[in-house]
């Protein structure tokens, strides 16, 4: 009985995780797209590089103030868009300029 008690709740605990952590991943990143856009400034940006290392992901470099940026995102409909070399809207934080995301591409 006890084994089956502690299976129980090993199942329980697991199937809790498994619900759990995906929100609270998508919850945090979601976070970070609303702290930069509260201090949000747009500029234009490069694409530089794309990934298929777990996820399709997008690398880009902009400037601000004199200084060039690079940071990267994981969006699968960008990544299907956009190619090496072209220019995009970045929306970017001005109180902590690398953090940043890609909002879309420039036609």
């Amino acid at each position: 009985m006890k084994k089956v008690l502690i299976g129980v709740t090993f199942l329980s605990f697991l199937f809790f995780i498994m619900i759990k952590i995906p929100v609270w991943v998508k919850n945090n990143s979601l976070t970070k797209y609303r702290s930069i856009d509260r201090n949000g400034l747009a500029v234009t940006g490069t694409i530089f590089s794309k990934s298929t290392y777990h996820g399709k992901w997008i690398s880009f470099t902009y400037s601000f103030k004199g200084t060039i940026y690079k940071d990267e995102m994981q969006d699968e409909y960008l990544f299907s868009i956009v190619e090496l070399g072209d220019s995009v809207n970045i929306i970017l934080d001005t109180t902590k300029p690398k953090d940043s995301y890609v909002s879309s591409k420039i036609q």
